[in-house]
């Protein structure tokens, strides 16, 4: 993934991201509330060299630079008295301090010698500011008597308490606000981490971008979710209806050269593939082309009851079996330009039926006149749809987005073509506007049927403007031009 799906990824999974990082300084507020937490006071001890003795008055600048030469040996001699369990006792004798030991005691306490100075600041740590700093300042001045009695009385050389710990701010540990930051910071990266670990499992396709790196076809159309087109031809839904013409523009680019019979297809059942072919079919007619829509799925046919054609009487099946003639089971919609020839009694051979030679003269027949689209099954529960596609000028594929897998699609291509068929493009079905295609807007298709990033691959017809198909009025007469006079 480049860095720009990185951040479409961010963008798209913000509510996500927000959740997490709220969770985050949730977490960090409770811990810093609730956790174990400890106090680190500093004090400041000054070892001294007496200058009351002999030697100093004798020769006072001679001794003055032994003894800082002296104070300073000592000084880095003094760190490990100040961190030893003999000095921790004395200082919980003196204190008081009950619920510790001179181990535990000596440490918490930690000592370090200022270079080039006569210093050495002592920091001890308690459970509350007070008694870190109380145990700061008594370590010092149990260092002086521990130094002493380890060096002898006669030493020139002693600590003395320079800055106690009561003058300082004893800082707490872990910070809050160091909390905070890292349980905001930790909430967005776990979260964040999670948000790609899905996207890189989840094999959706979600939008054209994934189609088209599926498949070196170009995506059509993209029609978002709708739940008033569910009802058919005669109750459309006004935001899908752009999206529908762009649809049908492109549609016609496409077969411009390829014929004018499509096979509307899918992986599985509830992709929207009827509802798409009604809805393409009633645009098509919209624009003054004669459209026959065929119900070519003869296991479970949804087409007749979706445009409230009598599904009892003759249809396909019997127009194929030869018990029926075509214009008994051709049917005009109520839509001027639309008719339609539904599946009839259920056939117990629809694949044979569907790959005879009377299919490939109904179709020859019917498109002489118009534009004629079939409604498959599924390629993923019968051959049904392979058969059709091989019979018909072309196949469009329909892409639930955020249902459909990447195998799914892939393996209704391969069926398709291996079957004869020639694939003419995708539709997307059940596209979230409010949010993004693939990082781009709906609007990111361009005519042709590639998005804009892709435009060098798989467009159709670029350049050109769509070419309308002829509705052949006076051309050479066929079956539709037989039934002009029925209603």
């Amino acid at each position: 993934m480049t860095l720009e799906d990185l951040l479409l990824l961010a963008r798209r999974s913000w509510r996500v991201l927000t959740i997490g990082v709220l969770v985050g300084g949730l977490l960090a507020a409770g811990a810093a509330l609730l956790g174990p937490r400890s106090y680190t006071a500093t004090s400041i001890a000054y070892v001294k060299v007496d200058a009351s003795i002999a030697a100093a008055k004798n020769n006072p600048t001679s001794y003055q630079l032994v003894a800082a030469q002296l104070a300073e040996r000592k000084a880095k001699s003094l760190l490990p008295v100040i961190t030893s369990e003999t000095v921790a006792q004395g200082v919980i004798d003196s204190l008081r301090l009950a619920g510790t030991t001179p181990t535990a005691l000596a440490d918490s306490i930690k000592a370090k010698h200022v270079a080039g100075a006569d210093t050495v600041v002592v920091e001890a740590t308690a459970d509350t500011p007070e008694r870190a700093r109380r145990i700061a300042d008594e370590t010092v001045r149990q260092s002086n008597q521990e130094f002493a009695a380890l060096n002898g009385e006669d030493i020139p050389v002693g600590v003395e308490l320079m800055t106690s710990a009561e003058l300082r701010a004893a800082p707490r540990s872990p910070s809050i606000m160091l909390l905070l930051g890292a349980g905001l910071l930790g909430g967005l990266v776990a979260s964040y981490l999670g948000v790609l670990v899905v996207e890189v499992l989840n094999k959706r396709v979600r939008g054209a971008g994934e189609a088209l790196a599926v498949l070196d076809s170009p995506v059509l159309g993209a029609l978002p979710h709708s739940d008033l087109i569910r009802n058919g031809a005669d109750a459309s839904d006004p935001a899908i209806e752009e999206e529908l013409r762009k649809l049908r523009t492109n549609f016609i680019r496409a077969t411009a050269t390829a014929g004018r019979s499509a096979v509307i297809s899918s992986a599985v059942r509830a992709e929207g593939r009827t509802t798409i072919t009604v809805g393409l079919a009633r645009v098509l007619a919209m624009s003054g082309h004669r459209v026959v829509l065929i119900e070519g799925d003869l296991r479970a046919p949804s087409l007749a009851s979706v445009l409230g054609v009598d599904g009892r009487r003759a249809g396909l099946a019997q127009v194929l079996a030869g018990a029926a003639a075509v214009e008994d089971a051709l049917v005009r919609t109520s839509m001027p330009g639309l008719s339609v020839i539904p599946a009839g009694a259920l056939p117990g051979n629809p694949s044979e039926l569907l790959g005879s030679s009377r299919m490939t003269e109904l179709l020859e027949s019917l498109s002489a006149d118009a534009i004629v689209l079939i409604d498959s099954p599924p390629t993923s529960q019968a051959t049904d749809a392979a058969v059709l596609a091989a019979q018909a000028d072309g196949a469009l594929i329909v892409v639930s987005t955020g249902t459909t897998t990447s195998a799914q699609l892939r393996q209704t291509a391969q069926a398709l073509e291996q079957g004869g068929g020639r694939i003419l493009g995708v539709v997307l079905n059940a596209v979230n506007k409010r949010g993004f295609l693939d990082g781009g807007p709906v609007d990111a298709l361009i005519p042709g049927g590639a998005s804009r990033a892709d435009g060098a691959r798989g467009a159709i017809g670029s350049g050109a403007p769509a070419p309308a198909i002829p509705a052949r009025g006076n051309g050479p007469a066929g079956l539709l031009s037989d039934r002009s006079a029925e209603s």
